[in-house]
């Protein structure tokens, strides 16, 4: 938790000091008596301080050494408030608030109404004060609400940074699309090879091909998948085909999470349309529109369609497909052959045809060798494939988080060196800006970790449910009565299944299935 609070508490601010009457006063008086008085440098050690403590990122000091009550004679709060204008800070620190102004209700209106339009916090020694609050004008405890309301700042900067580049036309994933690269600005730049893969993918899809189809002929081709595995999944697919961005635009906020009371983070339904930024034309396409609409056709109208007879005789209606051409297998009772018989039923595919209870009793093996080999954390106490990812992200999260816990201590190291004179007000300004700027790039490293993580874990735990649902399904599998209801069974935790068959065998068991199941 340590690396999170400093994480929460890095607001960018500004500092602002003057002098009141009642100060002059004091300071003249501190002089008779031979005394030396400098407000300023009180306030400045002051609002330091609690910077320090808060780890703070100032980006600027602004010291009035004017005590006029209007704002014309004060050109450092006009200097702040033209900056507060532009959204530099996300608050403004001052000793009370009432440094800030003490003019008649139009001068004091002007400065309120900039702080409330910039959405920009006011914070003292001891309040912070939200303009934009329900009440209209709202101070709370900062000991109490103080990182609760940091941390909303910080979010919103970070959401608005990351708008306002897709609305540029920058790509801010962490990963540019398969067939894309980065340049330096952020563009996506096409990748001339792997663009030949991805035309040829949506021209299967046009063509009218399965996603099951795609994954295994990109596999006898041996293209390796965006990750670098061997085999491509059927979810890859379907994210490429409808990702706009391949027909040339930019595009954030389509997928959406929303945590419940309990504190779980799921995937809303309907994505809101004011969180999504579109930037058509922002890049060069790998797609034509045309092609990539057909696409979406496609897809959204390609369904496996199950014939219902009254006494469904295929178990694996609606599920078994042909490797070599991905179309469903159709079953028949031939009188010269006992049982159901299973073929391809294609023009010009030469796959063999199959006894479904060859099949079945094939798929029943590899479902109970599936229990066994699944990848969950096995007797032996070995880690899974799943658990060893998120072992490498978490140790890279952990490794920025101490780095943010370095980043700290610089800042302190800072303020250190300007209070000792080593530095003076410009230079510790701009060695705050390069701490500031390495420690935004952190939080959005740490964020995306953290979401990867989460993503990783849900995975594993969908994996891990995935055990019971075969158990179940074996064994009401033997036990059911009809076809029918064996293909429901079979349908609740099967995806596909891909047969494949040739002229080359030795015998009538040579032939092989791939199972695909849900999830």
């Amino acid at each position: 938790m340590k690396g999170f609070v400093n994480m929460d508490t890095s607001l960018d601010i500004a500092l602002y000091l003057r002098k009141s009457q009642q100060d002059r006063e004091r300071e003249a008086e501190a002089a008779k008596r031979g005394e030396i008085y400098d407000t300023l440098s009180r306030h400045r050690r002051e609002l330091l301080d609690i910077a320090k403590k808060r780890h703070y990122n100032i980006i600027d000091i602004f010291e009035e050494v004017v005590s006029g009550a209007h704002l014309a004679l004060r050109p450092e709060m006009n200097a702040l408030l033209e900056n507060v204008k532009a959204r530099k800070y996300d608050a403004v620190l001052v000793v009370d608030i009432a440094r800030l102004g003490r003019g008649d209700k139009v001068e004091q209106g002007v400065i309120e109404r900039v702080f409330k339009q910039s959405d920009t916090m006011i914070i003292t020694t001891t309040e912070m004060f939200d303009l934009n609050a329900d009440s209209g004008e709202f101070s709370v405890e900062v000991n109490t609400f103080l990182s609760r309301m940091e941390y909303r700042q910080i979010k919103k900067r970070l959401h608005a940074g990351i708008m306002r580049s897709t609305g540029e036309g920058k790509d801010v994933s962490k990963k540019p699309p398969y067939g894309y690269r980065k340049d330096e600005n952020l563009k996506l730049i096409i990748h001339p090879e792997e663009a030949e893969i991805v035309k040829y993918i949506f021209q299967m899809c046009i063509e009218g091909k399965g996603q099951m189809y795609i994954t295994n002929e990109l596999a006898n081709m041996k293209v390796p998948s965006p990750s670098g595995n061997e085999t491509w999944s059927n979810s890859t697919i379907n994210r490429m085909i409808k990702n706009p961005k391949y027909k040339g635009d930019q595009v954030y906020g389509r997928k959406q999470t929303v945590r419940d009371d309990n504190g779980k983070v799921t995937i809303r339904e309907k994505a809101l349309e004011s969180r999504i930024v579109y930037s058509p034309d922002s890049h060069e396409a790998i797609i034509s529109k045309e092609d990539w609409d057909k696409a979406q056709y496609s897809i959204s109208n390609r369904s496996t369609h199950t014939v219902r007879k009254k006494n469904l005789v295929n178990v694996f209606a609606g599920l078994l497909r042909c490797k070599k051409c991905g179309k469903i297998l159709i079953s028949n009772t031939r009188s010269s052959r006992s049982g159901v018989y299973l073929y391809c039923k294609t023009p010009g595919c030469d796959t063999k045809g199959i006894a479904m209870w060859k099949v079945e009793k094939a798929l029943l093996e590899n479902l109970a060798d599936t229990l066994k080999n699944i990848n969950v954390k096995d007797t032996d106490g070995s880690e899974s494939s799943k658990d060893k990812i998120v072992k490498v992200l978490q140790k890279k999260l952990n490794g920025l988080l101490q780095e943010q816990e370095k980043d700290v201590v610089r800042r302190e190291n800072l303020y250190d060196l300007l209070e000792d004179g080593t530095y003076d007000k410009d230079t510790f300004v701009d060695r705050m800006q390069v701490v500031q700027e390495r420690t935004k790039e952190r939080e959005y490293q740490i964020e995306e970790l953290r979401g990867n993580i989460e993503n990783a874990v849900e995975d594993q735990e969908r994996r891990i449910n995935l055990v019971p649902a075969v158990h179940s399904a074996l064994d009401s599998y033997e036990k059911a009565p009809t076809a029918q209801i064996k293909n429901d069974i079979l349908k609740g935790i099967i995806e596909a299944i891909y047969y494949e068959r040739s002229d080359e065998y030795s015998g009538p068991l040579d032939f092989t299935i791939h199972v695909y199941l849900l999830g």
